[in-house]
């Protein structure tokens, strides 16, 4: 073992990956269970590791980062009872991809289906796991009893570190231990699936290429450039409110750098036949340079709550709807006029215009453009987050 630190600076320890020395390993996991950061290698790059429940750990490591708040952490994990401890039973179709994918060079992002009991990931719909082919790692979780952080050693959207001397005189001041198994081969990192869904996409093509991972799948893995981010608007027939917030949060995106990216919809609670939107909505729409005359309504469904990352309710009573019968999205679901609110209001639902006159229709119009207004900045980091995850 050879102690590599510079005055001042935290120790920088040689260890072996395939052969970890035990009293580096527990020193490691001392300071991880006394709230400290170190850095570790995984089977691609060196990676920043805190013990995930511990919350004052990953407040300091997302200021060492310099990372947004909206970027969670992956997990590492070394057994699959680890996902379902965080996430909830996994399915059979997630099984079967983590036991082709897992232990490998592979970060999948599984579907929350139970609240974690864990400060740092509580309100995520997804969480990504990482079981790297490491004993190193194996070994780290094992002693520590608990999974790890598991997140790239740069600065937030800053280029990846192969050499521990670059990573030494960038952090060494920052963490609490380096453990040094020599410079990394690569610096790709890890390949980033998203199984969240029914259709597999690709987050970042890394160390794992897409073909590759197709030919183990037996299954066609959708590119970044067919994803899309998906906002849904639900009221009750869909031919009034929810129409109207479609229409205008198509218009607000048109000209951001997600035009391209993200896909609004609507839908309604009702099981009522395929209709227009009503007179006085596309009248009121018309007013404010935004088309909604082709609109055709829809039923609210499980495939539709499926495909959407974000579905936004107009009132209190839609938003009871789908915690009735679709308990299990309800990490997804939201009401405008709850949505990033921190203060208490009287009234948190948009008052339904059907059989109303226009002026009606416009105060309501005005009401769903201004919450919409409001949460314009937090919706872009979802969607920020959505696509650049790293």
């Amino acid at each position: 073992m050879k102690k590599n630190s510079l005055s001042g600076h935290c120790p920088v320890l040689e260890i072996s990956q395939d052969h970890p020395q035990l009293e580096l390993i527990l020193r490691a996991v001392n300071i991880l269970r006394n709230g400290g950061v170190i850095i570790y290698p995984t089977d691609t790059l060196y990676g920043f590791g805190v013990l995930i429940n511990n919350q004052h750990a990953v407040e300091k490591l997302y200021r060492i980062k310099k990372r947004q708040r909206q970027k969670p952490f992956s997990v590492l994990i070394n057994r699959f009872s680890q996902v379902e401890d965080l996430c909830g039973p996994l399915t059979d179709y997630e099984r079967t991809i983590c036991n082709a994918l897992f232990p490998g060079k592979v970060t999948l992002l599984i579907k929350v289906k139970k609240k974690p009991d864990i400060p740092a990931l509580s309100g995520l719909d997804k969480i990504g796991f990482r079981y790297p082919q490491s004993r190193l790692c194996d070994d780290l979780i094992n002693h520590s009893g608990i999974p790890i952080s598991s997140s790239s050693v740069n600065i937030s959207e800053g280029p990846n570190m192969s050499e521990v001397s670059e990573i030494a005189a960038a952090f060494s001041s920052d963490v609490d231990l380096i453990l040094d198994s020599g410079p990394v081969n690569s610096l790709k990192g890890s390949t980033v699936l998203d199984i969240s869904a029914v259709s597999v996409k690709m987050i970042r093509e890394g160390e794992v290429k897409r073909e590759e991972l197709e030919n183990i799948l037996k299954i066609k893995i959708k590119s970044r450039s067919d994803i899309k981010y998906t906002i849904t608007f639900i009221c009750s027939g869909n031919i009034c409110r929810s129409p109207m917030a479609e229409g205008i949060l198509k218009d607000r995106i048109k000209n951001s750098d997600f035009k391209d990216l993200v896909e609004v919809n609507s839908a309604g609670t009702l099981s009522l036949p395929p209709d227009g939107a009503s007179e006085n909505a596309v009248l009121v729409a018309k007013e404010h340079h935004i088309d909604i005359s082709i609109h055709s309504s829809r039923s609210i469904s499980e495939s539709i709550i499926e495909q959407a990352n974000m579905l936004i309710c107009l009132a209190d009573n839609h938003y009871q709807y789908c915690n009735q019968y679709y308990p299990h999205h309800m990490n997804k679901v939201y009401l405008l006029k709850m949505l990033n609110r921190q203060d208490e209001i009287p009234n948190t639902s948009i008052a339904d215009p059907i059989g109303k006159d226009k002026a009606f229709y416009s105060a309501v119009y005005d009401e769903i453009s201004e919450e919409i207004d409001r949460i314009l900045p937090f919706l872009f980091k979802k969607m920020a987050h959505f696509f650049e995850l790293r």
